[in-house]
């Protein structure tokens, strides 16, 4: 791991705050990656390629509002989603320096609201996505919450304390988890007596320098020069696709590729925390039964093209976010993007082999496309379908789910009136939008008794068939 270099030079830092066009000298090979985004009533991106301590490289692609057709720039804000947790990381880290807490301490002790599943579940394990809690995000969204519904810190506590179950026992396995880190913006609230948001303006951004910078813990503020997120319409041109969670900790930090610029130069020379906890976050972790993953404290850590690369990715509503570090060679590459297809790590990585070809980065080949043939779904007639039909319910969930026909197809409404669609995928089994819904049958009767939902984030959660009164 790489300790403090010194301070940055005045040139450094001269670098660091480029003039409001936003760009550097051409770049033509860099440019090209990003062509797509030139069309016209297209979004797009900001890149900026930091090496040896200042921005080598920046520039804006696309609009940052079609309705209003402003440019991105370097300066322009965007939403970085779950790279907001490498910030978050080092929140904990600090107090942990302050004596507030340890990252080892239960986290029950902040957050007794977190369900006693019998095993102690720590802040580490919250820190590295191995605590074996059910992502809250799903469990909102199979709660009938839309990332456009207003939300709260109180929406989020209420699900996770609901949650009869877990995925897996704590450090047994890796397994990505949103609700670590929406957790541990709530440790640092009550440990510190500061909302992260405050926290970190006060911690990390203002003396970082990272004047644009903050978590968004209000979605009604106003955000200066942010751009709009965007999402593809089916066919052609795009739709809005913005946010009302107000939860933070896992996301919702807004800022630019410059002032990224900034948190970059901080873990070659740390202005906020030190050597130890930059290593910290650098460091991957291990399971119960000694076997290493590739994520530190909010960062993950492997090799690329042949060269030790450090980095993570964001994604929330439209925008899309990655923040990749090779520190061997002192270069990152940052793309932020307002659009929900722009695939910012292959655009990182394209941009990368470009930058680093001279120092031995050998980009690999693409995997193998598979040829196989996709089974063909069942077809259920209306008549099989309304077996299915009927209230669902569990704890875990606030609302039953309320599985209807409609128009040939089954549908789940639990909120929202016109529910979401059903997609047969085997003979009772479903899936709907990542999640796979398998219903059970009593072995006497063949009647519909149950349905249990499987996705990344949930595991075994088991809606039981309710008997309605006549």
């Amino acid at each position: 791991m790489h300790r403090a270099l010194g301070v940055l030079s005045a040139a450094a830092l001269a670098a660091v705050t480029l003039s409001a066009q936003g760009k550097t000298s051409p770049h033509p090979e860099v440019d090209a990656v990003f062509a797509r985004f030139n069309e016209a009533g297209s979004p797009g991106c900001a890149v900026a390629v930091i090496q040896n301590h200042a921005i080598a490289y920046e520039h804006g692609y696309g609009r940052a509002s079609i309705e209003l057709d402003v440019p991105i720039t370097p300066q322009t804000v965007f939403d970085i989603g779950s790279d907001s947790k490498q910030f978050t990381a080092l929140a904990l880290l600090l107090l942990e320096r302050d004596g507030k807490l340890s990252l080892d301490d239960d986290v029950r002790r902040f957050v007794p609201q977190v369900p006693d599943y019998g095993t102690r579940i720590t802040i580490r394990h919250l820190l590295t996505h191995t605590s074996g809690l059910r992502d809250y995000t799903d469990m909102m969204d199979l709660d009938g919450h839309d990332t456009e519904d207003y939300t709260s810190d109180d929406d989020a506590l209420d699900i996770i304390a609901r949650q009869r179950g877990v995925n897996f026992a704590p450090g047994d396995e890796w397994r990505y988890c949103n609700t670590g880190f929406f957790l541990a913006s709530i440790v640092v609230k009550r440990a510190s007596g500061q909302t992260l948001a405050d926290f970190a303006r006060d911690r990390i951004f203002v003396p970082l320098g990272m004047t644009s910078t903050q978590y968004l813990d209000d979605t009604t503020r106003i955000v200066p020069r942010r751009a709009t997120a965007y999402s593809p319409r089916a066919g052609a041109g795009f739709r809005v696709n913005m946010s009302d969670w107000n939860q933070i900790g896992d996301g919702s930090i807004q800022t630019t590729v410059e002032d990224l610029a900034r948190w970059d130069e901080n873990f070659y020379a740390p202005k906020v925390g030190d050597a130890r906890m930059i290593d910290a976050m650098q460091t991957v972790g291990t399971l119960n039964n000694g076997k290493r993953h590739e994520y530190g404290l909010g960062l993950l850590v492997d090799t690329y093209g042949g060269l030790k690369r450090v980095y993570h990715g964001g994604s929330w509503a439209g925008y899309r976010a990655q923040i990749m570090r090779f520190p061997e060679q002192r270069t990152s590459f940052v793309t932020l993007c307002n659009v929900s297809n722009a695939a910012p790590q292959g655009l990182a990585e394209r941009v990368a082999a470009v930058w680093l070809k001279d120092a031995g980065l050998v980009a690999p080949s693409p995997p193998a496309q598979k040829t196989e043939a996709a089974p063909t779904p069942p077809a259920p007639s209306d008549e099989q379908l309304r077996a299915y039909v009927g209230r669902y319910a569990a704890p875990d969930l606030t609302l039953p789910w309320n599985v209807e026909v409609v128009d040939h197809q089954l549908h789940v409404r639990n909120r929202k009136a016109d529910g979401r669609t059903l997609r047969p995928v085997a003979p009772d089994a479903f899936s709907l939008n990542g999640y796979r819904i398998e219903f059970e049958r009593d072995s006497k009767t063949k009647s519909v008794t149950a349905l249990t939902i499987n996705s990344d984030g949930v595991k075994n959660l088991r809606l039981v068939k309710q008997a309605i009164a006549d």
